[in-house]
């Protein structure tokens, strides 16, 4: 092993200091509780590797200790549904970052950034004594991007948990004591501490004595009962092993709220809607073997067992599921299944007109005026639907009935409501007005509704 470590114990536990900047605003607190996350789970992140080596390729662990690595930080996850993948890696050849020294680290973040996935720099040596020097650190809570010495992902295994955790939202459970911190009292714990309820008060078990390395027992100052447990404390390495749920609750309402976070997760892309055919893929995993299944009215034209396929839409159905199912992975042997909901073609039998129960007998007098609302499977159409639908147009409407736009409303599409007058005068003959939606794929279908005399 290169380097040393700081309060390295006689049973080679490791208690390692976090670099990670926590004087930041909790995003949530503005909340007054924790929301139930709405966050689909199991949820599986991308991890891309950095691995920095001296300017002649010595130095670190070879690449092959990376799925060591994603498969320890799964473990440490199991109970909160969420889960890593190994996106890919590259090597960082520099004397220069081999050699950084702690305040380096923005140079480092600012190197080989890939996009969409939560970017990990492995240093190939710890940092010297009296460096002020750390394991870990996140960019940010919530983060895009960390680095470990190399002491803290090949011995302190715990340590790469912890500063996902940051990543992911997590603060210390000692914040308290940290700059921008206030202490935490049982009615005060979403805004103070480390704004999660059921970790309690923690004194910074880093302080020397206040853990046993051995029993992972608390043996601090009395007035304290912390968790020497929780991945999220200064505990020894060895003790560390877990979250509590206020913190996997946490961690799934800052996903829900975060675009970076939300980018990072493999997911399956691809058109919201297939006028014909469509591409959906998902980002290469080193290993991976792809199995894709499509919902009744989608054929898989071409791409089955590679990460994209083309799929087309043949039959007239409003909307189709898209699966799939990733195996052969060392790392996490349960595999990954995710899949995601699309649609195909407009139906006619969708479109309704709100408040309005029988369609083909809606009583008007002479000379009265309503406006009529147009609802597809049951919604309003607004814009950006999931159906894909751009706009209405009315008409024609039978002798004795006129049609006038309605002012709109921005968050609808165009033509989502009409009004429809009745003559001063005379009896309605066949009073039926026409409705056409259209959508993305240039495609039509139309509705009609019927008015009588009343």
């Amino acid at each position: 092993m290169n380097g040393t470590t700081e309060n390295e114990n006689a049973q080679g536990a490791l208690n390692i200091v976090c670099g990670t900047v926590t004087d930041i605003p909790d995003i949530l607190l503005q909340q007054e509780a924790l929301v139930t996350p709405l966050l689909e789970t199991p949820a599986y992140f991308k991890f891309f590797f950095h691995i920095v080596r001296y300017s002649n390729g010595s130095g670190n662990e070879p690449a092959s200790y990376l799925n060591s690595m994603v498969s320890s930080i799964n473990q440490y996850y199991e109970d909160t549904d969420i889960f890593f993948l190994h996106a890919g890696y590259d090597e960082i050849l520099s004397d220069y970052f081999a050699n950084m020294t702690p305040n380096m680290y923005a140079e480092l973040f600012a190197t080989n950034v890939q996009p969409n996935v939560i970017n990990v720099y492995l240093l190939p040596n710890d940092f010297p004594p009296g460096s002020g020097g750390w394991g870990g650190r996140a960019d940010n809570i919530p983060g895009t991007a960390l680095i470990m010495a190399y002491s803290n992902f090949v011995i302190g295994q715990s340590t790469f948990p912890h500063e996902v955790g940051h990543v992911l939202g997590l603060y210390h459970t000692h914040h308290a004591l940290e700059p921008g911190g206030c202490a935490e009292t049982p009615t005060n714990c979403t805004v103070c501490g480390d704004f999660v309820c059921d970790t309690p008060p923690d004194p910074d078990l880093s302080n020397t004595g206040y853990v046993d390395s051995w029993t992972c027992a608390y043996t601090g100052p009395s007035g304290y009962s912390p968790d020497t447990a929780n991945i999220m404390s200064y505990s020894f390495d060895n003790c560390r092993t877990r979250f509590s749920l206020g913190q996997i609750t946490r961690m799934k309402s800052i996903i829900d709220g975060n675009v970076p976070l939300q980018l990072m997760l493999f997911r399956i892309a691809g058109p919201d809607s297939i006028c014909d055919t469509g591409t959906f893929s998902v980002p290469g995993i080193t290993g991976a073997t792809y199995t894709w299944s499509v919902g009744t009215g989608l054929t898989i034209l071409s791409g089955q067992g590679t990460n994209s396929v083309q799929i087309q839409s043949n039959v007239l159905t409003n909307s189709a599921s898209i699966s799939l199912s990733v195996s052969g992975l060392s790392y996490l042997p349960a595999g990954v299944t995710i899949s995601r909901t699309i649609t195909t073609i407009l139906t006619q039998d969708l479109i309704t007109f709100e408040g309005i129960a029988n369609k083909f007998a809606v009583p008007i007098c002479p000379g009265q005026t309503i406006m009529v609302s147009l609802l597809y499977n049951g919604q309003s159409l607004s814009i950006g639907n999931p159906y894909g639908i751009t706009s209405a147009q009315w008409g024609p409407a039978a002798p004795g009935l006129s049609i006038a736009p309605t002012t709109g409303t921005p968050s609808l599409v165009s033509g989502s409501s009409c009004y429809v007058t009745r003559a001063p005068e005379g009896q309605l003959i066949g009073g039926s007005v026409s409705v056409h939606l259209v959508d993305n794929c240039g495609n039509r279908t139309g509705q009609y509704i019927t008015f009588v005399n009343c």
